[in-house]
């Protein structure tokens, strides 16, 4: 290494020093203002926050892996017949990476609540922090489409556990796929969906794993959105600004986040907006968006060709004919999916408030509600049921 390699190599890693003590996303443009001019100190320092980037990642998922680990080496069916916080848990109906979750009743009567236990938190900082993080948010959250935090507490062991409400229910596109929901019902269902979501945004908090796994539909037809484990939240002041409080998790599902997301970048309202758009997709198409299309219009155009023969039946599951849906998804109504889920940040919509007003008008007028209609609705009712 000569010298002025040497020299420069020093120089970088103050700079990286420096830079790591601000937020992440303040993080690039600090680089660029320091190195302006110098695209070899540019490169230098660029190469050396990849590297710590790659190395923190790294990291992470062996924590995650360990969490697993040693949340395998419990036995989760022995906590079904035991008493937590005036519970009796009665049932196991779901395990994870970090704990279990189970359906319990009130020593003292009522509704079925959920139970959220974690597991060997003593021997995984990491996963206390962001189960400590999940109860958090949801004491924060209010909203009748959101899980309600009910208690919280300890095992004797010392492991944490809350309850929340019980929601049984489908997942919103098999609740929507059996009952053969047709594009305005989806639609309105959709926009419950996105106040629950709006409330989050509005307590500063980003959802970041928006699917129809945790979207549930009650019988009663009420969305109810869950897991909140990987949520953000977010600065009051300056939306978009991760607080000493957010944990960072890389975790997501492909198919439903944002690019912003699945490159790492930082997240903001518009990331939930995408997710939600990909729901949408989901619900009216037949499938999420696809990423790496040249253009908007022809990942759009792929969700039709993807279908091949059974576009007949992802029509009638819409109550409604081949030719309809295609003509609604080239319509207005794709139009407003395409700018939901458009990669480019900057041309989505900025929040779900925006993105459910351009919904709304892709309803359309209200039918008339005379004896034909209420006959028809009645019958309707019955299939259903």
């Amino acid at each position: 290494m000569t010298s002025d390699e040497s020299s420069r190599w020093l120089r970088a890693k103050a700079i990286l020093n420096d830079v790591l003590a601000l937020p992440e996303e303040d993080r690039r443009p600090a680089v660029d203002q320091v190195c302006e001019g110098d695209l070899a100190l540019h490169a230098e320092v660029l190469s050396l926050l990849g590297a710590h980037s790659a190395e923190r990642d790294v990291m992470g998922r062996l924590g995650e892996a360990l969490d697993a680990r040693l949340s395998s080496r419990e036995d989760p069916d022995r906590w079904v017949g035991v008493t937590l916080g005036g519970f009796k848990i009665v049932a196991l109906v779901g395990r994870g990476g970090m704990g279990s979750v189970y359906r319990a009743e009130p020593l003292d009567g009522g509704d079925s609540v959920a139970i959220k236990l974690l597991h060997g938190a003593s021997k995984s900082k990491t996963a206390r922090r962001r189960f400590d993080l999940e109860r958090d948010r949801l004491r924060r959250l209010k909203h009748p489409y959101i899980v309600s935090l009910l208690s919280s507490g300890a095992t004797p062991d010392g492991d944490p556990f809350y309850a929340m409400d019980f929601v049984e229910g489908q997942s919103i596109d098999t609740h929507a796929d059996e009952r053969r929901l047709s594009i305005p019902e989806r639609i309105s269902l959709l926009l419950e969906v996105g106040r629950a979501v709006a409330h989050a945004h509005e307590n500063q908090i980003i959802h970041r794993d928006l699917k129809p796994s945790n979207i549930l539909v009650r019988a009663s037809g009420e969305p109810s959105l869950l897991d909140f484990g990987i949520a953000k939240l977010l600065d009051p002041i300056f939306m978009g600004a991760p607080t000493t409080l957010t944990l960072e998790v890389r975790a997501f599902t492909p198919d439903y986040a944002s690019p912003e997301q699945i490159e790492g970048e930082s997240v903001s309202p518009a990331s939930d907006v995408y997710s939600l758009g990909a729901v949408g997709y989901r619900l009216f198409a037949g499938r999420p968006p696809r990423m790496g299309s040249l253009t908007a219009h022809s990942r759009l155009r792929e969700v039709f060709e993807s279908h091949g023969d059974q576009m007949k039946e992802v029509a009638a599951a819409r109550a409604t004919t081949v030719r309809e849906l295609r003509r609604l998804l080239q319509g207005d109504l794709g139009r407003v999916l395409l700018r939901a889920c458009d990669p480019h940040i900057d041309r989505r919509y900025q929040s779900v408030e925006d993105l459910s007003h351009d919904l709304r008008q892709c309803i359309g007028p209200a039918p008339r509600q005379g004896p034909v209609h209420s006959v028809l609705k009645f019958f309707r009712g019955l299939r259903r049921a």
